[in-house]
């Protein structure tokens, strides 16, 4: 039996559910991730069609700038969001 106005022995303590946008952002890194490295792919696929001597037509400089353009991008969004900006 307790005395009135005291406190029972155990205190059970709620945590709130953790919040939707930690599920959010990992989805958000997955989905960035998986940008780079499309883009990183296909970056190797121009290099492997331009074996041996890696010539660049002014239209594949400009794609694969494009690409690392994304990778970087992408990059940077992960890196954002894991330091919390």
């Amino acid at each position: 039996m307790q005395a009135a106005g005291c406190r029972p022995a155990t205190t059970w303590v709620q945590f709130p559910p953790p919040a939707p946008m930690r599920m959010e952002n990992m989805s958000d890194f997955v989905g960035q991730t998986r940008e780079a490295i499309n883009a990183l792919i296909s970056l190797e696929q121009i290099w492997r069609r331009k074996t041996p001597d890696y010539q660049l037509t002014p239209e594949e400089k400009g794609e694969v700038m494009e690409l690392l353009d994304k990778v970087k991008e992408s990059i940077n969004r992960i890196v954002e969001n894991l330091q919390g900006g």
